[in-house]
């Protein structure tokens, strides 16, 4: 887990549930010596206090993927042999196997195996596997 001070702020630009109700999200810093910086986070605390932190910015439109509600089968089946995101591909963007980045053109996730994708195609693709996808923002208004 990634230990996160008070003392910084983030925007989230992508969440995800997983399987064991893991959270994982793609944060820049908005402060201090990373300031700008985009990582992967990690946390097994809730979703709902996860989202609630008050040093999280969380923009309209961030996307929330919950594969947590897709259950064992399904997510063995068809969501893991899919693509992963990369947090270096311009928006829109993937690179074909020993290839240069170029815009998504419609290719489904199950003909990505393993392919680094944009965090926007990512969160696009998921919904054509059956994996739930919501806003953040939407969420975190209802708790």
């Amino acid at each position: 887990m990634t230990p996160i001070s008070g003392a910084h702020r983030y925007r989230l630009h992508l969440v995800q549930v997983g399987l064991a109700d893991n959270v994982s999200a793609v944060a820049t810093h908005l402060t201090g010596a990373l300031h700008g910086s985009t990582w992967t986070i990690t946390s097994d605390t809730p979703l709902p206090e996860f989202l609630a932190r008050p040093h999280h910015e969380i923009p309209v439109g961030t996307p929330l993927i919950r594969l947590d509600l897709t259950g064992d089968d399904l997510y063995f089946a068809r969501v893991a042999g899919g693509p992963r995101w990369d947090l270096d591909l311009r928006p829109g963007h993937v690179p074909p196997p020993l290839g240069i980045p170029r815009r998504h053109d419609g290719q489904p996730w199950t003909a990505m195996p393993g392919w680094p994708v944009a965090l926007d195609v990512y969160a696009e693709l998921a919904p054509m596997v059956c994996v739930v996808v919501k806003d953040a923002a939407d969420y975190l208004a209802t708790l």
